[in-house]
């Protein structure tokens, strides 16, 4: 089955596993073991994320999002459900917060609180179109997301007021991430380039070029030298963010 989204835990012992045969599989990265299987989807899992405390994860398919609850001993428990489609989940920094993009157009952030709950904080529906993925700036306050309205906003995770677009892209946005600074976000998508650009300005920096069709992800590495990209194409391209 085709796997649709990875998340390694934050002690980078295991990765979490999402794809179109309706689990979620946690893999032990030492010996290449499951550890655990996530049931209760009746469709694709398309979204899977880490919370950085290491004690909570989401998953996303196009009828649930689920909370997970990674205790002592990771002994993995599925807490709490939400009704929605969703394309995309984000955890904030500080693990408290859950972005969710939905195919409504809508982003919402929502408190997870220590029951488990949905606590719905903000909600952000300046886009058109499918949202096809959110990411949270390392402040903690600022969100990026992006949709098939071809922009990518910028905007406060605790109000919801806009902060800025970016609309230098031609085709939906399939894939954005920070800098580890907050300055930059690379962002691409069906027009097979990577760009970066700054967060405070929209100012265009650079765009990369080297692929030879549509961009479905991209990071960049914690020293914020580098980028790596991968897509249609069937490579993955490591370079020099700087």
């Amino acid at each position: 089955p085709r796997i649709n989204a990875v998340a390694w835990s934050p002690d980078g012992r295991e990765v979490a596993v999402a794809s179109d045969n309706k689990i979620v599989e946690i893999w032990d990265v030492t010996n290449g073991k499951t550890r655990f299987t996530h049931h209760g989807y009746s469709d694709s899992v398309r979204a899977v994320a880490w919370a950085p405390d290491g004690r909570k994860l989401a998953s996303a398919s196009d009828n649930k999002t689920h909370v997970w609850n990674a205790g002592p001993g990771k002994t993995f428990t599925t807490q709490s459900t939400r009704k929605d489609i969703i394309q995309d989940v984000a955890w904030s920094p500080n693990s408290k917060y859950l972005a969710t993009a939905n195919w409504s157009s809508i982003v919402r952030i929502f408190e997870i609180s220590a029951q488990m709950e949905f606590l719905l904080k903000t909600s952000y529906s300046d886009h058109k179109g499918v949202i096809q993925t959110v990411a949270w700036a390392p402040d903690g306050i600022r969100i990026a997301s992006a949709a098939e309205d071809k922009t990518i906003q910028i905007w406060n995770a605790l109000t919801g007021n806009h902060l800025l677009t970016y609309t230098a892209h031609e085709t939906t946005i399939k894939a954005i991430t920070w800098s580890p600074d907050g300055k930059n976000i690379a962002s691409a998508g069906h027009d097979g380039t990577i760009q970066i650009w700054e967060t405070l300005t929209g100012n265009h920096i650079f765009t990369f070029q080297k692929h030879s069709g549509s961009v479905y992800t991209v990071a960049w590495s914690p020293d914020g030298e580098y980028l790596a990209s991968g897509g249609a194409d069937n490579i993955v391209h490591i370079w020099r963010a700087r």
